[in-house]
């Protein structure tokens, strides 16, 4: 398949898929937005089921690559080891945001029980195994002790997390290749600072 036409086609069924979900989603509008016929659409791929298929694998790889596999789970300091994941997870989802909707639309649409055994077990895992590593080998002792430490740990994750959806939000449309990122990475960094005050020994002092 040339490297265009290949390109346009995973990215319009990214599109659909993540919109519609695998029972709704149209192979007539992702053919229509690829800008090829239907007919070369199944010359490609024989079903929509194939093509869906292809989809996952493709996206796992993609965030194997280009999040997981770029992950330092050697720092033990919870805040220090989020601001890392989160930054890299949200580097991958700015580069290639079809990717991160396609893959959560798979959980809000219940989409699980339309893949074959080995897709769902690879998806499962990569989930289980990612979330293991988050909370591993994490320095408690940094909590305060008046904080049951899962509540803390958890309650950080959480704030975290959402402040990263805030962000996506803001730099949604934006012409990312011309942005400066120092001011949201300043301002991310003061956020952080702030949540180590509130949920760390001595406000986060050694």
């Amino acid at each position: 398949m040339e490297d265009d036409k290949r390109t346009k086609i995973i990215n319009a069924a990214l599109e659909e898929f993540a919109e519609n979900g695998f029972q709704r989603g149209s192979t007539n509008q992702i053919a229509k937005k690829a800008g090829i016929a239907k007919g070369m659409l199944f010359y490609y791929f024989n079903t929509k089921q194939e093509l869906y298929n292809f989809l996952v694998g493709y996206c796992l790889d993609y965030v194997r690559e280009n999040y997981l596999n770029k992950l330092d789970f050697s720092e033990t300091d919870f805040i220090k080891r989020m601001n890392h994941t989160s930054l890299t997870k949200m580097q991958a989802y700015l580069q290639y945001p079809q990717i991160f909707n396609f893959l959560a639309s798979i959980v809000l649409n219940q989409d699980e029980q339309y893949l074959p055994d080995d897709l769902l077990q690879e998806l499962n895992t990569m989930y289980q195994v990612g979330t293991e590593n988050l909370y591993k080998n994490i320095d408690t002792t940094l909590f305060r002790s008046d904080l049951p430490t899962e509540y803390v740990s958890k309650l950080l994750l959480w704030s975290i997390e959402g402040y990263q959806k805030e962000l996506i939000a803001k730099l949604k449309g934006k012409n990312l290749g011309q942005l400066d990122f120092t001011p949201y990475w300043d301002e991310y960094a003061e956020f952080l600072e702030l949540l180590r005050k509130i949920f760390y020994q001595n406000g986060g002092m050694k």
